[in-house]
Parts: C-alpha cells; sequence; structure tokens
C-alpha cells in the first residue's frame, strides 16, 4: 500500500441526544497520553500514515524488526464522577498488524494483546471493551457505550476511571502496528435522587421524617411522585425540591392495620423524568402478639423414612407469608428442612423431620428443634 497518496475517508459521527462532550483528542498537539510499555514498543502521534482526520493520529508499533514480542499502552484518566450513558468514539486502522486478542472478563496482569480496555480503579482491574486484534487497514469508525463494563467491573464513574489503548507487536509501521485517531468520550450527567428514611419505624406510629436529595443542584424546581411499597406505609403523593436545593422532607406514617405481619422491610421509591431513583427502605415492626409452635413426633427412629410428620404453626394467621428457619440441636442428629414457610391466612404447615441414619450405636439421644 502506498501510504504517501492522500486517502480520502467518510467519517460518520454519531450523535447521542443529551450526551455532552467530556474529552476529545485526535493528536494534533502531540501525544500527551501516559505510555507504559515492554521491550521495543513505542508510541507516537505522527502523520506518517494519513491521520483519519487534521494533520496527525496516534500508531502503536515495536521500534525494532526482530522476533521478540513488545506491548505498547496509551492511558488516559478521566473524572466521570455523576456521569452515565458514557461512550467512547475512535478511528482505527491496522499498519499491518499481528493479531493477538483481548482476554475474556476482568483482568489484572494480561498485556499482550492489541485492544482498548477500561479501569474504574486507576488501573488495577481491567475490562477490554474493543478488540483491534483484527482491524483492517482501512479506517474503522467504532462507538462503545461502557457503562455495561463499568457495572462488569463492580465499580463506578469517578475520579479512578481510565481508558488504555495497547499493541502486541514485534516490527515497526508499516509492517507491524495499529493507528489510531479522532478519540472522545460523550456522557449524560446522571443526576440521581436518593431516598433517605429512618432504619426503623413502629406499626401505628407517625408522623416520621423522610428527605429526597439530589447529587446536583438544579436551576428549577424538582418535583417527585413518590410511593411506597406496601399498605404498611403511607406517603404523600409528591414532594418537591426547591431550585437551587439539594433536598427537600416529607412526612410518612406507618398504619396501625391489627394483622400479623412481623417485622417486614418496606421500600418507598420515587420517579422524576431525567433522573435516576436510589429508593429507600424502612422496617416497619408489628405490633400485633403472636404465638408460634413446632410440634413433632417422638421418638424419631433412624432408618425410618416418615414424611410430613412435624407441623409449625401460628397463632392468630399471618396476613403475609413468613419464613421460618429451623436448627435443630445436636444438628447432625435431625434431617430438617432449613427454613419452612406459612402462607398468609394459613395457620399452620406440615414438613419432614427424620432422625438421621449416622450407622453408629449411640443409644437414644434427646434433640431440640427450635426457630430463631
Amino acid at each position: 500500500m502506498n501510504f504517501s497518496q492522500p486517502l480520502a475517508i467518510s467519517i460518520l459521527l454519531l450523535a447521542v441526544a443529551g450526551a455532552e462532550p467530556i474529552f476529545e483528542d485526535g493528536f494534533e498537539s502531540g501525544l500527551n497520553w501516559t505510555v507504559t510499555k515492554t521491550n521495543d514498543g513505542r508510541a507516537r502521534a505522527t502523520s506518517d500514515y494519513v491521520p483519519a482526520a487534521g494533520a496527525a493520529h496516534l500508531v502503536l508499533d515495536d521500534s525494532s524488526d526482530d522476533a521478540v514480542f513488545s506491548v505498547v499502552e496509551t492511558s488516559v484518566d478521566l473524572d466521570l464522577t455523576d456521569k452515565r450513558n458514557v461512550a467512547l468514539a475512535f478511528m482505527a486502522k491496522s499498519l499491518g498488524n499481528e493479531a493477538h486478542a483481548p482476554p475474556a472478563g476482568n483482568f489484572t496482569t494480561t498485556r499482550n494483546y492489541d485492544g482498548v480496555a477500561i479501569s474504574c480503579d486507576g488501573g488495577v482491574t481491567w475490562r477490554s471493551v474493543q478488540s483491534l486484534a483484527t482491524v483492517g487497514p482501512d479506517w474503522t469508525a467504532f462507538s462503545v457505550p461502557l457503562d455495561s463494563s463499568v457495572t462488569a467491573l463492580g465499580g463506578s464513574y469517578g475520579p479512578g476511571f481510565r481508558i488504555r489503548f495497547s499493541a502486541y507487536d514485534n516490527s515497526a509501521a508499516p509492517l507491524d502496528g495499529i493507528a489510531i485517531d479522532s478519540v472522545s468520550v460523550t456522557a449524560d450527567v446522571d443526576r440521581r435522587i436518593t431516598v433517605e428514611l429512618p432504619g426503623t419505624v413502629a406499626e401505628g406510629s407517625g408522623p416520621h421524617i423522610g428527605y429526597v436529595s439530589l447529587n446536583l443542584v438544579q436551576a428549577t424546581p424538582v418535583t417527585l411522585a413518590l410511593s411506597a411499597g406496601s399498605t404498611a406505609l403511607t406517603v404523600p403523593a409528591s414532594v418537591t425540591i426547591g431550585a437551587g436545593d439539594l433536598w427537600a422532607s416529607f412526612e410518612f406514617n406507618a398504619p396501625e392495620d391489627s394483622l400479623v405481619t412481623l417485622s417486614r422491610s418496606v421500600m418507598v421509591n420515587a420517579s422524576a423524568t431525567g433522573f435516576s431513583i436510589m429508593p429507600g427502605s424502612v422496617v416497619v415492626t408489628d405490633n400485633e402478639t403472636a404465638n408460634a409452635t413446632l410440634t413433632l413426633p417422638t421418638p424419631l427412629q433412624e432408618g425410618n423414612l416418615p414424611s410430613n410428620n412435624a407441623t409449625l404453626g401460628i397463632s392468630p394467621p399471618p396476613a403475609i407469608p413468613i419464613t421460618f428457619t429451623l436448627t435443630a440441636s445436636p444438628a447432625a442428629e435431625l434431617t430438617i428442612p432449613a427454613t419452612v414457610t406459612l402462607p398468609a391466612g394459613q395457620s399452620q404447615v406440615a414438613f419432614t423431620a427424620r432422625a438421621t441414619n449416622d450407622t453408629r450405636i449411640d443409644g437414644d439421644i434427646a434433640v431440640s428443634l427450635r426457630r430463631p
């Protein structure tokens, strides 16, 4: 291929509604990224191989033509706090590149590949977001959404976010290498609202105070619709955070219901157009008295295989399903389910309890069963 001839390129610009430009680099002012390498790895901003746009582009290759492969990496750190729908766009082409595919999944030390990876923890753990192992000799436009990869990393957008372009070569371009140009990052501002509630409230009590808070001040009032996950709480239909404010409070109640529900966690959610919501939850403690009983056959004989021979009951019957955890002591002598669930409106449920056949002569053993 004659690299000295002008090349006409049609670049497709991908516009994302509402996305804001966060970072752009066409390498017109040189290479201002962090470069790491092994052996003869080389990164440079140059005009040698017909840039996709402007007068320069990035080339990743090996400075020596030999049998020794070298890693070369260029990285840039970005503070993406309060960002979402992040997308990386760039142009790339092969300069005689030999294919070395990036690893699958998350990794920490692997470096011998051709591709683009991101890190959320300042470069400790990485995940490949785009392979460049088989990129062709003509400029190709890439647009890579990053949110799902950040989730897979178990991280979040913040000051420790890093993007890295990598190549693994043993010759100089145009015999081996990759060219990169027109790198950009776009994102939406993550306008986030958090619902905050006290940890515990008692049934039949109130009013209590909850809060809704913004992560970023807004120039106009924000009205949120509120909803509770069950009738155990009553919340107002809406609450408004004033312009220039970061939070607002609201009152809620835990009404008396005269039903056996025990303690249960209730979620309070909010909604507002253009905002992501982090709902809150509160434990509502029951003020009704309920008596639970366990009934077991006695004695139980090793080797016998009874079925549904034990019962768990509660009075009065619960208004919601209630799951009990069962434990035996000594645990090895009795085979029982780990949990038993009593359906709503039902006063008793059967389960199976069997003496464990341990093939030992150990005489009669007293075993206690309880529900923590």
